[in-house]
Formats: structure tokens, sequence, C-alpha cells
């Protein structure tokens, strides 16, 4: 299982943009296959920066994932918009719920 985190910064004016291209391309990657989460979070005390959190079955999943229009059709809106980004993949090996007491 890999889990992704990855973070962009994008203007405040550009804010709506980003928001009207999320709705897209998120419910179209919860349906992919090897897909088992994918969320994007607006951090609330950043304006501007958006807080990506994935976790996939494999690496040829997000792979998969990565060469879909949907994601082509992001990254023209994204693209352009970016001030700054980075991720990290991370590859789980095991996995513990938490649960609360």
């Amino acid at each position: 299982m890999l889990m992704l985190t990855a973070y962009i910064e994008i203007d405040a004016a550009d804010r709506e943009a980003i928001r009207a291209a999320l709705a897209a391309v998120i419910p179209a990657t919860r349906a992919e296959e090897g897909c088992e989460e994918y969320g994007s979070y607006e951090d609330t005390q950043q304006t501007g920066r958006f807080v990506f959190v994935e976790r996939w079955r494999d690496r040829a999943s997000l792979d998969r994932h990565l060469a879909t229009p949907h994601m082509a059709a992001w990254m023209q809106v994204a693209g352009p918009r970016l001030k700054a980004a980075h991720g990290r993949i991370y590859d789980i090996a095991s996995v513990t719920e938490l649960r609360p007491k």
C-alpha cells in the first residue's frame, strides 16, 4: 500500500478555480480501481494552501491514476496557478487502526 501526501500553494485569487477543479477530479479519482482514499483539504490557517491525502493499493494503481484524463484536466487548471508544490510517497508495510477509548 502507498500513502501520498502533497501540498500546493496558490494565490488567493485562484482559490475558486482550484476548488472547482477539485470538485471534478476528486470523485473521478475516488472511483478509480486501486484508490483507497483520496481527499484534498484547504488549510484553515493559510489561505491558498491545500493538502492532499491519498492511499493507493499499489504503485501500478497510482501510475494509472497519474495518466488519467481527469488528472490531465486538473493539471491544466492547477499547473499554471501553483506558487509551490511538494509531496511524498510512503510505502506502507503495516497499519494499526486507532480507536478512541
